[in-house]
Parts: structure tokens; sequence; C-alpha cells
């Protein structure tokens, strides 16, 4: 699964914040049911599978009207979990010190996508992030991401 383009966050985004949830992200791509777009929300009290359904049900209307995908896809919507996705500069900022594992679109120094490490700065000018990565710093830019979510401490 790959962030979703900006045209849905545009779309989706709005709809979660009007139904009073903090909308924390979207993921779309193939998964074992077929095409599908993965909608993320928070609350502070948390989320039901109840809250899960009354966004559900607000968004299949919007996106039917909207169509910023023209292709038969099925729609989730979750939690953000343990492993959270993060999206954007403040979701970086909001974890620095955290463990994150990134996926790159485009390869980075010596063609290389996927990178586990140490959130330790992120810069909101540049949309980009610095991971630490067995001791050695890679600054990676957000937009050239396909995934990036926090990885679980269990300690």
């Amino acid at each position: 699964m790959k962030r979703a383009a900006p045209g849905i966050f545009e779309c989706v985004g709005p709809v979660v914040q009007q139904l009073g949830y903090q909308f924390v992200g979207a993921s779309y791509g193939q998964s074992e049911n077929g095409s599908t777009l993965r909608v993320f929300i928070d609350h502070g009290k948390g989320i039901t599978v109840d809250d899960c359904a009354v966004v559900s049900h607000q968004l299949s209307g919007v996106l039917d009207i909207e169509e910023p995908i023209r292709e038969p896809y099925v729609l989730e919507v979750s939690s953000p979990g343990l492993d959270r996705p993060l999206f954007t500069v403040d979701d970086f900022q909001k974890y620095e010190g955290a463990i994150v594992q990134v996926r790159m679109a485009v390869g980075q120094e010596n063609n290389r996508k996927r990178f586990k490490g140490f959130i330790l700065a992120s810069d909101s000018n540049s949309d980009s992030v610095i991971i630490e990565v067995d001791g050695k710093e890679y600054k990676l830019f957000i937009s050239e991401m396909d995934e990036a979510k926090l990885v679980p401490d269990f300690t």
C-alpha cells in the first residue's frame, strides 16, 4: 500500500474532521481484497468499530460523488494502531526519538529504499525527516515515501 494521492487527502480529510475525528492519513493500493483505500482516523477517546462505521458510511457517499478514484475499490476505515502510519512533518515531529520503518518510492543512497531507525528531526520547510540507521543519518523527503510507520516498542 502506498500513501494516497493528495487529491484523496483533500477529499477525505475535511469529511473526517467534520465528523469530529482526527484524519491521520490514507493509503491506497493492492491488498488481498483488490484495490483498497485505507483511511486512518483517531480521537482522544480512542476509536471503536462504531466510529469506523460512521466515518465509512459518510465517506462512501462523498467518494461516490467526488470520484477521486475511478476504478472499483474497497474502502477500509480504521484506527492507526500501534504501528501508526506517519504522513506529515507534524507526525514525525510528534514521534521524534521513536523507531520508524520507511519504504521509499525512489531509491536513495546506493538505491536503498527501506530504512528502519530513530527519528532524529524533521523540517517542515523542506518536507524532510532525518532518520538514524545503524549510526548513520539519512535525510528523507516525505513526498518520496511510499510508507512510513512507527515500530511498536513492547519493552
